[in-house]
């Protein structure tokens, strides 16, 4: 078996990035819900962060030793990886093993723990043992070799470019390699290489404001990293705006306003937030503003009111109740772009468009369904429901199996949304419930068991064709917790 160096390796393209499906795990299983490589430790970090388990911080320091004493390279590696599981627990280990090495560096061998860091580096298969490898490596950063260029590969998983990040931060040329290694990445190993990285020249600043906050985990993991390091303020103080700058800086104020993960546009951090909304707006008056823009307007205008920032209220609300407004989303309405939320709020008429925009593109429009179903017009809801039971046809109810959810049929994904908005609407939508009721992936068929019991909880009686798809369902059921529930239907 390949080393998970030699893996990363080989499958690294031309530009020396990874593809976006590569992952160390392999390909996806429709019926295990499995974390993107680097989640574990990026949540670990950002908000359970605790101390290692003395149990495997005890065996790392056994095989140091034993490292250091000159021991057989594979014995102690086949040791060191039977120490890991899929939840490898390094991060958590890191600081302990690290001041033990330092406390006890007068009696180890420095070149023999090194020499054994660097061949687990390359040689290892097992994830926790890699991340051993570079936690050691922390402690040689400053020495040369071709080692460094291994961390460079490593880097390039998500789940090895924090440890690599906390190498590379040591080096003479830090604010270069991290910024080589943040744009190579874009999900937990973007964040966690934003955070690290001082910008040393306005190629890194600008990158930082345009490029760096967007991740594919959150935003807003970076957003307060990449404001005050991309110079949002200073940006917004200019006269003028580039279309690309003024789009990048609402992104960017929009990460901000998630605080759900950390404090944002609220961070101690941020000089005058307010002010920021209100030259972001100022800018906003001067320009021609598209449908999204005015939707991170509304946005602007809903932080304002929470934190209590009444004048970038007023001047956000201005904007939202212009002409200008309206004549904009009523144009991308009609052309199917968006807009539809915010018109409603404003309570301009979407439903028309709404309509005709599912109908030409549902994969891409149904996730404004819930507009529609919100409305207390039945006629609208039953158009609505003629084009899912269209794009999610019966044919998708082929039997319950034990997936957590499908990879090539998004569709499964889209039929579990829609259903859940029946809920409310004993009786309508029957035949998507009855798909749903049928379908492979667990979610979906939880999803039509919460309908119908809402449905029946309303005074709704069964139809024989919800009693037959019951009845399949129960003879043919796969996962025990939708078999209990099927007890009580």
């Amino acid at each position: 078996m390949d080393s998970i160096y030699r893996r990363i390796l080989k499958a690294a393209g031309e530009d020396g990035v990874l593809p976006a499906d590569f992952s160390l795990g392999g390909p996806p299983a429709s019926n295990r819900i499995r974390f993107a490589d680097g989640a574990m430790d990026g949540i670990l970090l950002y908000h359970s962060m605790g101390q290692g388990a003395e149990g495997l911080l005890e065996h790392l320091k056994e095989i140091t030793k034993e490292a250091s004493e000159g021991g057989s390279f594979e014995t102690l590696l086949e040791k060191l990886e039977g120490l890991f599981d899929e939840q490898d627990g390094m991060l958590s280990c890191i600081d302990g093993l690290q001041d033990w090495i330092i406390a006890n560096r007068q009696e180890l061998s420095a070149e023999r723990v090194f020499r054994f860091a660097e061949r687990v580096l390359t040689e290892s298969g097992k994830k926790g043992a890699v991340k051993y490898a570079l936690s050691v490596l922390e402690l040689f950063a400053g020495t040369r070799g071709s080692w460094r260029e291994h961390v460079r590969t490593l880097a390039l998983s998500e789940e090895f470019t924090l440890f690599c990040v906390f190498i590379a931060r040591a080096w003479e040329d830090a604010g270069k390699e991290l910024f080589g290694m943040a744009k190579k990445v874009r999900g937990w190993g973007r964040i966690h290489a934003v955070e690290a990285l001082v910008p040393e020249n306005q190629e890194m600043r600008d990158w930082l404001f345009f490029e760096g906050w967007r991740n594919e985990v959150l935003p807003s993991y970076s957003a307060v990293p990449c404001a005050v390091k991309g110079g949002l303020s200073e940006r917004l103080r200019k006269e003028l705006l580039s279309d690309g700058e003024f789009e990048a800086a609402g992104g960017l104020l929009q990460a901000l306003f998630d605080e759900g993960p950390l404090p944002g546009i609220s961070s101690e951090k941020l000089e005058d937030p307010q002010g920021l909304l209100l030259s972001f707006l100022g800018h906003g008056r001067r320009r021609a503003l598209l449908y999204s823009d005015y939707e991170t307007v509304e946005a602007v205008r809903d932080k304002a009111d929470e934190m209590g920032w009444t004048e970038a209220r007023q001047e956000a609300e201005k904007l939202l109740q212009s002409e200008e407004c309206r004549r904009e989303l009523g144009r991308a309405m009609k052309e199917g772009l968006g807009g539809f939320a915010l018109a409603k709020k404003l309570g301009m008429k979407y439903e028309e468009a709404l309509l005709a925009s599912l109908d030409r593109d549902f994969p891409k429009r149904n996730v404004d369904l819930f507009l529609i179903f919100e409305a207390e017009d039945r006629e609208l809801r039953s158009r609505a429901i003629e084009i899912c039971e269209r794009e999610l046809p019966e044919s998708l109810g082929t039997g319950p199996a034990d997936w957590s959810f499908a990879v090539n049929e998004p569709r499964y994904n889209m039929l579990g949304y829609c259903v859940q908005f029946l809920r409310r609407w004993p009786g309508e939508g029957e035949t998507l419930v009855r798909t749903a009721l049928l379908s492979p992936v667990i979610n979906n068929r939880n999803m039509a068991l919460n309908v119908l019991e809402d449905w029946k909880g309303a005074g709704w009686q069964e139809t024989e064709g919800i009693k037959a798809a019951l009845q399949k369902l129960k003879e043919t059921e796969e996962n025990e917790h939708v078999r209990e529930r099927l007890k009580t239907m």
